[in-house]
């Protein structure tokens, strides 16, 4: 299988993750009286990506895992999610300029259809710090185009079937003139070209800050 983002414009790429969901740790769940407010305080360990209570209509939340529920009596089923480990090989650019395609030109000049992998945005002062566990800084600097390519390509050379992934990665903007268009494309064997997401005049909160980018999840068959 073969993932790929399609960008317009300017951005700055870091961490992509591409991982499976696993059957779930047990799960410890409990709950505590509030007489005061006549309600209980459910909780489940707090570590897992989702969770479904049920019943669920009558607590404050059925998709967080400290949901209240009113004071009856009444037996709570929680059913959570987990992540596997992450399929990418270089996926936070940890190793450098290596282990994925593009249809950019590398360079360490900024330039429209130019990318380079360093610790700064190309070869100027802007740095964006990381929020990576081994804070190597280092990232992908993008300068797009009016041209739709591919920027980024990792294939994935078996997968497990009938299993639900997620793709998400990290992006950061440096300038507002433009926001980037992000396309996201799973190729497989199988499948076939499928367009899983389309992020149109992504905006950062603030220039420069990281925003965490997740496609809808997506099932093997």
């Amino acid at each position: 299988m073969r993932i790929f983002i399609v960008l317009f414009f300017i951005t700055a790429i870091k961490t992509g993750v591409f991982s499976q969901f696993n059957n779930c740790d047990p799960i410890n769940a409990s709950y505590s009286y509030n007489y005061e407010n006549f309600s209980i305080q459910l909780l489940a360990d707090s570590n897992f990506f989702s969770y479904t209570w049920e019943p669920g209509s009558s607590l404050s939340n059925p998709n967080i895992y400290n949901p209240i529920a009113p004071l009856i009596s009444q037996t709570y089923i929680v059913t959570t999610t987990q992540f596997g480990p992450n399929l990418f090989v270089n996926g936070d650019f940890s190793l450098g300029n290596t282990n994925f395609l593009t249809d950019l030109n590398n360079s360490s000049s900024y330039a429209p259809g130019n990318y380079c992998v360093l610790p700064s945005f190309f070869l100027t002062n802007y740095s964006t710090g990381d929020h990576t566990l081994n804070n190597d800084e280092i990232f992908m600097s993008v300068d797009g185009a009016f041209v739709s390519g591919v920027i980024w390509e990792q294939e994935i050379n078996s997968i497990a079937s009938s299993t639900d992934f997620q793709f998400s990665f990290w992006a950061t903007e440096g300038g507002t003139i433009n926001p980037p268009n992000f396309e996201i494309h799973f190729i497989g064997n199988v499948t076939g070209d499928e367009i899983v997401d389309t992020l149109t005049n992504y905006t950062p909160t603030a220039i420069w800050n990281w925003i965490n980018l997740l496609t809808p999840i997506w099932n093997s068959g």
